[in-house]
Formats: structure tokens, sequence, C-alpha cells
């Protein structure tokens, strides 16, 4: 029996930090409430009180590239946030390009609801619920576990970021 390698999906946003998990035994990210996006100190915290819960074996970290693949400032800032979370969890860190999951997400909800898709003041209420940040998530996780799964799933593939 292969082991189950556990995944901890981040969309990392300066307001909100999305999560969700999954696992190679089932290979289906599901969501997880988000956290706000107090500091690093307080998000570790925050992410050690979720593992408490969901213990993980790696993170899959939601990499901003730019639409011609190239790396930006948003990318900068994801790579300190990665730094960060070496410094708190000994843990491998993969870089997911999440370009537009945070749109995919918010059109999957509007497809889902039975909402006028033009009330903004309801949508903007509705992204500070952060559903939409974990269902980046769930995004980004969930295409990895797709790829993972294709590749081999006995085995973290050989990208896996040394954040030591």
């Amino acid at each position: 029996m292969p082991n189950i390698i556990r995944f901890l999906g981040i969309d990392y946003g300066t307001k909100r930090i999305g999560i969700s998990h999954g696992d190679t035994e089932l290979g289906i990210a599901m969501p997880l409430p988000m956290i706000l996006n107090d500091g690093y100190r307080s998000l570790c915290k925050d992410l050690r009180h979720v593992f408490l819960s969901h213990p993980w074996d790696v993170f899959v970290v939601g990499y901003p590239l730019r639409m011609n693949g190239s790396v930006g400032s948003k990318a900068k800032e994801v790579d300190a946030f990665i730094t960060h979370l070496g410094q708190e969890f000994v843990l491998p860190v993969i870089r997911s390009d999440e370009t537009l999951t945070s749109e995919e997400a918010l059109h999957r909800f509007k497809n889902n609801r039975k909402m006028r898709p033009r009330d903004v003041a309801h949508w903007k209420r509705f992204r500070q619920t952060g559903k939409i940040d974990s269902g980046a998530a769930v995004l980004i996780l969930q295409d990895y576990l797709n790829t993972l799964m294709r590749c081999d799933p006995n085995v973290i593939p050989n990208n896996v970021d040394d954040t030591d």
C-alpha cells in the first residue's frame, strides 16, 4: 500500500489566505475556512491551529505568474511568504501556477447561485467571507493533485522546493 501524502493548498492574499486540503488517497481537494492575513506571526499561529485538525506533509502554494509566464511583484510577495513558511514549518513547499484561479472560483460561485450577477454589493460582501479565496485554494490544489495522480501517486515529484 502506498504512503498517503497530505497536502495543504494555499491561495496567498494580502487580506485573506484561502486554504484547502487533500491527499493522494482520494485525490480530491476540499476547502477549509480562510485565514485573515494579519501578518506572518498571526498567520503561522492560525496555520498551526489548522494543522491540529488537518495535519499535512506538503504545502502547495499558488504562484501568481503573469499571463506571459514571467515572475512579477505578486510572485515576489509569495516568495517572501514561502520563506516565512520555511522558517516556521519544516515541510516541502510546491509552487503551483495559480493564474486566474480566483476569477475561476468567483465564476463558479456565481454560476452555482441564483443571484443577480450585477449585484456588486452582494458579491463584495461574499468575497469578504473568504469562500472565493478558499475556492481558489481548492482549484490550485486540485490541479496539482490531478497532475500528481497522472504521474505517480506513490512519490512526491522532483519539483518540490526545499524550504530548509
